[in-house]
């Protein structure tokens, strides 16, 4: 596990961070700092593959997958952090209550972007794919598929992630939905 802590201006690039066990963010746990994480392979870790808390992280160019935990299996984003998440592939990732592929919560009003990314077979009890808190979106809206949900030439995939229960969350735009299935 690498753990980022109050240290801004670093980059963590090409490497592959593998079997990893942590409470949270058994890949890469990031808290309180803004570093650039890109063009990683991030596998096989318990805990999550990427955990961002307080940060301003940019998540760029990575393959994340194979990763398991409680909540946002390939990535979770935690309390006022505004991070860039984008160009990533996104899959085969666990989570067992929430975002089997991303899980962002609590963010109070900064303005998470996720952008370009291809998240696909990801499996969560809920949101196999994304979710986001209530608080996280009502206040100032995500950016999610393109600039506030306008650009398409810069769209998500969200491709055949699984979830237990039949909850959507409404707020995804210029984004591609195919065989999302939520029994």
């Amino acid at each position: 596990m690498l753990s980022i802590e109050y240290s801004d201006n670093i980059t963590i690039e090409r490497f592959t961070i593998q079997n990893g066990e942590e409470g949270l963010g058994g890949g890469i746990k990031i808290n309180g700092c803004s570093p650039t994480v890109q063009k990683n392979v991030i596998q096989n870790n318990a805990g999550g593959g990427i955990y961002v808390d307080d940060s301003s992280a940019i998540i760029l160019d990575n393959t994340i997958k194979y990763n398991e935990s409680f909540s946002g299996g390939g990535i979770e984003v935690l309390r006022n952090s505004s991070s860039i998440i984008k160009g990533n592939i996104i899959t085969y990732n666990i989570a067992e209550t929430v975002g089997g592929g991303i899980s962002i919560e609590s963010c109070a009003g900064n303005v998470p972007v996720i952008i370009g990314n291809f998240i696909a077979y990801n499996t969560a009890k809920l949101y196999g794919g994304i979710y986001m808190v209530p608080d996280t979106y009502y206040d100032i809206p995500p950016v999610i598929g393109g600039t506030y949900f306008s650009d398409k030439d810069n769209f998500s995939t969200i491709w055949s992630n699984i979830c237990d229960l039949d909850q959507i969350f409404p707020m995804y735009y210029s984004n591609n939905y195919v065989y999302d299935t939520c029994p």
